[in-house]
C-alpha cells in the first residue's frame, strides 16, 4: 500500500504565474481535459477501455511468438511510423477453431508482433517487415493511414500491397473489443503490448460522433494499435478447415502401394 501526502488544488492556485488566458482557452476547447489538467479534478469520461480481466485471460504466459504452419489464413496490420518519434509495428494472427465458453467457436490468435522503437530508418524497416509478411505466405498488409503513398509505395518495393485500412484507431478498438469479451482472443506475452492495451482509455466525442479510445498523453499505442488490427481482420477471414499444404502432401510422402492390399 502507497502512503504519502498528496496535495489537490488547482494549478493556478499552486503557480500564479500560469497564463490565465490559456488556461480559460483550453477549458473551453475541451471542458473534461482542461478541468482535470488545470483545476486539480478527476476526470468522469474517462473509463479503461479493456478491464484487467480480459487482457490476464487472452495473455498466453511466456509466449513469445508463434512460428508459420501451413494450411492457416494470416492476416497483417502495421502501424507506421516515420522513425523519429513513434515506433512502427507489425501484427500478425490467425483464426482457428476451438471452444469458447464450452461452445464450438473460433478463436484469434496472435502470432508475432515486430516492434521497431525509434530512431530507425523506415526504408530499412519496410523491408524487414515485408521479409516477415512474406515468411507467413502474405502477400498484403493492411495498415493505418500514416503518410499513406509513401508507406504504399516503400512496401510495393518489396513486392507487399499496403492497404490503407478503412476504420480509423479507435473504430478498430472497438470492433476488437467483442473478441476479448468473448474470451477469444490469445496474446503474445510481449510487457510493451500488454501495457499499451491496458492504458488505452474511452470517453465519448462530441456531437454524437461515437467513442474515441486512445492512449494518454505522453504514452503510445502503436503495439496496442498493430495487434487489435490484426486480430480483427483475422476475425474476418474465412476459417480454414484443412490445413491442406500441412496434411496432405505429408499424408502422401507417406503413402505406399502396398497401403491399398
Amino acid at each position: 500500500m502507497i502512503r504519502g501526502l498528496f496535495i489537490m488544488a488547482a494549478s493556478r492556485l499552486l503557480n500564479p504565474t500560469l497564463d490565465e488566458a490559456r488556461i480559460e482557452a483550453e477549458i473551453a476547447e475541451d471542458p473534461e481535459a482542461g478541468r482535470s489538467e488545470w483545476l486539480g479534478l478527476f476526470r468522469a469520461d474517462l473509463a479503461q477501455f479493456l478491464p484487467d480481466e480480459l487482457i490476464d485471460k487472452a495473455v498466453q504466459a511466456g509466449r513469445m511468438e508463434l512460428p508459420y504452419q501451413h494450411g492457416r489464413s494470416y492476416a497483417a496490420f502495421c502501424d507506421s511510423s516515420g522513425g523519429v518519434h513513434d515506433s512502427m509495428t507489425l501484427a500478425i494472427a490467425h483464426t482457428e477453431a476451438a471452444k469458447v465458453a464450452q461452445t464450438e467457436g473460433t478463436k484469434v490468435v496472435l502470432d508475432r508482433l515486430l516492434v521497431e522503437r525509434p530512431p530507425f530508418e523506415p526504408e530499412r524497416v519496410v523491408q524487414k517487415f515485408c521479409e516477415q509478411a512474406r515468411a507467413f505466405g502474405l502477400s498484403k498488409v493492411t495498415g493505418d493511414r500514416y503518410a499513406a503513398e509513401w508507406v504504399a509505395a516503400a512496401f510495393r518495393k518489396y513486392a507487399i500491397t499496403y492497404n490503407p485500412s478503412d476504420l480509423d484507431k479507435s473504430a478498430l478498438y472497438i470492433e476488437a473489443l467483442p473478441l476479448f469479451a468473448q474470451w477469444r482472443v490469445e496474446l503474445l506475452d510481449v510487457p510493451k503490448l500488454l501495457t499499451e492495451l491496458r492504458l488505452l482509455e474511452r470517453r465519448p466525442r462530441s456531437g454524437g460522433k461515437g467513442d474515441l479510445v486512445d492512449h494518454p498523453p505522453r504514452a503510445h499505442d502503436d503495439a496496442a494499435n498493430a495487434a487489435c488490427g490484426a486480430l480483427w481482420m483475422a476475425s474476418k477471414r474465412p476459417l480454414q478447415t484443412f490445413p491442406f499444404t500441412g496434411a496432405i502432401i505429408p499424408a502422401g510422402q507417406r503413402w505406399s502401394p502396398f497401403d491399398a492390399r
